[in-house]
């Protein structure tokens, strides 16, 4: 080997040991981390058919989750009255490869001044309280924020439902439900838990959708439509 040679692979074996180096950097700085979050707009909400599966749909994800106390207020009359707020998105460390969970909470809050003696006795059946100062105070927020008229210095009821379900991406080049985007969409943050075990997975992992978009463009899970539910200035239609 004449003595250029000998330079250009000294040279080589160089910016591999530093390239390997900085891999390491950057790999330990992913693991060091605890959490990562990133925003998602979120566009809709769907129920299934068998009201067994509550649906919210983004440009960048589809999450899916048990509906349990959710379907009773959706199912409510007083749907329409609704200020809703999603709130506390976290994906835990994954247990399993082939899953990414994810839960939160569903705020629900409903200004006392616009409901009769009537309407007042469904919100208590379904598990409406009065809200605390800072529930009160969270529910104008929204309320500002989706442009609907309330009265910041009245009482509110309110009711939060826990979530619980998986993370997915949806299939390349399909176009999911771009019709039943809401009035307002919700900037939601979503909290990633990181650690050494999982961290590849957290930062690149993508499952891919249970989510089929049918020949007549009704979306279905398992084989099941899902039904929209619209969000309207006012709330839930």
């Amino acid at each position: 080997m004449n003595r250029r040679q000998f330079c250009l692979a000294t040279a080589a074996l160089g910016t591999v040991g530093l390239s390997g180096c900085a891999t390491r950097s950057v790999w330990d700085d992913v693991a060091d981390t605890k959490y990562h979050t990133y925003y998602d707009q979120i566009n809709a909400f769907y129920i299934s058919q068998d009201q067994s599966q509550f649906v919210i749909l983004s440009d960048r994800f589809h999450y899916i989750f048990k509906t349990q106390g959710v379907i009773p207020l959706l199912k409510s009359n007083l749907r329409s009255r609704y200020i809703v707020d999603i709130q506390n998105m976290r994906m835990p460390e994954p247990s399993a490869a082939n899953e990414l969970p994810i839960n939160g909470n569903l705020f629900f809050a409903l200004p006392v001044s616009k409901l009769n003696p009537s309407e007042l006795s469904q919100a208590r059946a379904l598990g409406f309280n009065i809200a605390s100062d800072s529930q009160k105070q969270k529910a104008v927020e929204v309320a500002k924020l989706r442009d609907i008229d309330v009265d910041g210095t009245g009482e509110f009821l309110v009711k939060v439902v826990a979530i619980y379900g998986h993370r997915y991406a949806p299939k390349a080049g399909v176009s999911y439900g771009n019709s039943e985007h809401f009035y307002r969409q919700y900037n939601v943050p979503v909290v990633q838990e990181r650690t050494s075990v999982n961290a590849a997975k957290a930062l690149g992992a993508t499952i891919v959708t249970p989510i089929t978009l049918a020949a007549d463009g009704v979306l279905l899970l398992l084989g099941l439509p899902l039904l929209a539910v619209f969000v309207m200035a006012g709330g839930l239609h």
